[in-house]
Order: C-alpha cells, then structure tokens, then sequence
C-alpha cells in the first residue's frame, strides 16, 4: 500500500492547533469590565476618611454630646432640609 501527501495531514494538524489557539486567545482577551462612578469614588473616600481618621470623628461627637448636656445644640431645620433634598456627594439630581 502507497500512502501519498503525509504532508498534508501534518498541515491540517497544525492549522487545528493554530484555531484552538485563536480561540483560548479570544476567551483570554474578552475580561470583566468594572467602572466605579464618580460618586461613588468620592463617597469611598468619605468613607476611608472615617476609619483612618476615628479621632476627628469621635471629637466631633464628644463636643455634639456636650452642647447636648448644656442645651445649647441648636438644630438648624432649615439647613438639614436642604441637605437632605440637595446633597452635595451628587447622588440626587438637582
């Protein structure tokens, strides 16, 4: 028996190789995407802030809590109600 074009049996292998390659390079090139808003970088730095800095925040409650005790807190409702329709992070439309 003649066996004829082995050459050829070489080439196609290598093509199939060369295609399962393109593939796992394709699978390998397409990752995940994840984009952090502005916003919600800077309430993560607020939020950092926080607990790297526990003393700035702890000094502030203790002088609340003093004001509190002595009846001189003074709740501003006009200023707390423009916060709370206009906040300054951006998280609501203005």
């Amino acid at each position: 028996m003649k066996i004829n074009d082995v050459g050829r049996i070489g080439a196609i292998q290598a093509y199939q190789k060369t295609n399962k390659t393109k593939a796992s390079n394709k699978a390998e090139a397409k990752r995940d995407e994840l984009q952090i808003s502005k916003t919600a970088q800077e309430l993560l730095k607020v939020q950092k802030n926080d607990i790297l800095n526990p003393a700035a925040r702890s000094e502030k409650v203790e002088r609340l809590k003093e004001q509190v005790d002595n009846g001189t807190y003074n709740v501003e409702s006009k200023a707390i109600a423009e916060k709370m329709l206009k906040p300054k992070t951006g998280i609501f439309y203005e």
